[in-house]
């Protein structure tokens, strides 16, 4: 019986695995960290994205998603907000008095769902 790859079977990406895993224990340890993937199309970007949201989701990380075009450049922080908004928009966040109002504000520039009427 010939061996099957199920969905979402990762082959021949051991180095990148590693580095996404010693990524999360950075972060469980407290440190700071940054993945960057790129490249040509096709070559399985998407994929290991969902594994690492996969494998942090597992260590109970919130995971949020982004996206821009190379059309939306110009647009200051559009991944950011685009990741945020949503879940911003979720809780139940009061601007009390330990806000600084300016501060607020121009956040509220940036995350729309934080814009009071």
């Amino acid at each position: 019986m010939p061996f099957e790859f199920g969905v979402g079977t990762t082959v021949g990406r051991e180095s990148a695995l590693e580095q996404f895993d010693a990524t999360l224990d950075a972060l469980e340890a407290g440190k700071s960290a940054c993945i960057a993937l790129d490249g040509e199309p096709g070559i399985g970007k998407t994929h290991l994205l969902t594994e690492l949201t996969r494998r942090a989701e597992e260590r109970g990380y919130l995971v949020l998603g982004g996206s821009a075009t190379e059309f939306e450049r110009d647009l200051p922080f559009g991944v950011w907000a685009d990741a945020l908004d949503a879940y911003v928009a979720s809780q139940e966040l009061e601007l009390g008095e330990s806000w600084n109002t300016e501060n607020a504000q121009e956040l509220a520039d940036i995350l729309p769902s934080l814009r009071r009427s």
